[in-house]
């Protein structure tokens, strides 16, 4: 089954029953985005709570994080079921 755990108390996260070792900021990337399930975040949203500051344009960093995100959590990172791009927002 497709899911993603979520523990807050261990500060660990399981997909598909499986560990998955995140960094600091990815693990709070993640958090984020789950508090958040089915709502559309802009950049900055995420930018603001998960960094806790404005960057400005620089939400390169922001999307490599996603990618990382993507490549440790999806089954196809290439056609994510969990984490979507809603373009132009």
């Amino acid at each position: 089954k497709d899911a993603i755990i979520l523990d807050q108390h261990q500060c660990q996260v399981f997909v598909r029953g499986a560990p998955v070792k995140l960094t600091n900021y990815e693990y709070r990337l993640l958090a984020f985005f789950l508090h958040n399930r089915g709502c559309v975040l802009t950049a900055k949203q995420i930018l603001d709570h998960v960094w806790g500051r404005d960057l400005g344009e620089h939400t390169r960093s922001l999307h490599t994080y996603v990618w990382r995100l993507r490549h440790k959590i999806e089954a196809d990172p290439q056609h994510p079921n969990f984490l979507l791009n809603e373009y132009g927002i």
